[in-house]
């Protein structure tokens, strides 16, 4: 049995889910089988489809479960699951996790819309306008400026009362327009919310055993090694260093990769496509109409970002 997902081939948009599933080879990623192209019901519609190992349970899956159960999603199971989305050969698109981090954390998306200025706009409400500055270093040849002045979102008023703060300043440090100053997947790794992960004899909210976290390959404890006190818990660290990575009971991949997708890519990402415009299409005017800035929230176990 496989999974094939779909993805729609929009020429306004570089697509690199192909090129990166075809380099990715680990125990906590899906594995690429085969990939073809179809045809799609409109002229000139092409779909990439790639068949995947098959696995019934999803993040989407869980999400759901609990959002209909109104319930809040245990922080220790998002550690889990976005602790594996920081390997140096997984997740290249820091902004993108962020988003996924978001989005576990308030049991809705954090940037919902159904066009790339949709999200804009919604990224706009809460980060606030971008500057010159940022602009220019998500898309040098953006040229023009029409947002509207628009006050960044305290973070505190964007979460649920009770989240956890290492949380919010991790989902703050991944969502940074500029991408030189995103955090980097290995110092996400490394990051105060993955604590709980590095304590022995920690378990998944089910009483089962982590799936492996801390095997670091040689090439990733290289990458940065200032960072692999923090990356391997102490009670592996004499055993890595007396045997290597290979091998480690509780091991798994650790970030990498330098996470410099542009902010309003994000929302294609979720196809696996990015916006080769960093910001928007020059040509794009969003007016002060277009964004309400009204964020506040109605529902204490909601953002309400609409």
């Amino acid at each position: 049995m496989v999974a094939i997902k779909k993805v729609l081939q929009d020429k306004r948009f570089k697509n690199r889910e192909l090129q990166i599933m075809r380099r990715l080879e680990h125990c906590n990623i899906v594995k690429l089988k085969y990939f073809f192209y179809s045809s799609g019901d409109k002229k000139d519609e092409v779909y990439l489809n790639l068949v995947l190992e098959y696995i019934p349970e999803t993040v989407y899956k869980v999400a759901r479960h609990y959002s209909k159960s109104k319930q809040t999603i245990p922080i220790s199971f998002i550690k889990e699951k976005l602790r594996n989305d920081f390997k140096p050969h997984n997740s290249k698109n820091v902004w993108s996790a962020g988003c996924v981090l978001a989005e576990l954390l308030l049991g809705q998306p954090i940037f919902p819309g159904d066009s790339g200025v949709d999200q804009l706009v919604e990224i706009i409400k809460v980060l606030g306008t971008p500057t010159r500055d940022q602009i220019r270093e998500m898309n040098p040849n953006y040229t023009e400026f029409k947002f509207p002045q628009i006050k960044s979102h305290p973070w505190q008023k964007v979460f649920r009362a009770r989240t956890p703060p290492e949380a919010m300043d991790l989902v703050a440090r991944l969502l940074e327009y500029t991408p030189s100053l995103r955090m980097t997947p290995l110092q996400a790794c490394a990051h105060s919310f993955f604590n709980e992960l590095r304590e022995q004899g920690t378990r998944l909210p089910s009483g089962r055993e982590l799936p492996p976290l801390f095997n670091f390959t040689e090439h990733e404890l290289r990458i940065q090694p200032v960072l692999n006190s923090m990356l391997i818990p102490k009670y592996m660290q004499s055993a890595t260093a007396t045997t290597g990575t290979e091998g480690n009971p509780g091991g798994g991949g650790g970030g990498g990769g330098g996470g410099q997708s542009d902010a309003t890519g994000a929302a294609a990402s979720a196809s696996g496509n990015s916006n080769d415009n960093s910001v928007t299409n020059p040509n794009t005017t969003i007016s002060t109409n277009t964004i309400s800035t009204n964020t506040q929230n109605t529902d204490s176990s909601q953002s309400n970002m609409a």
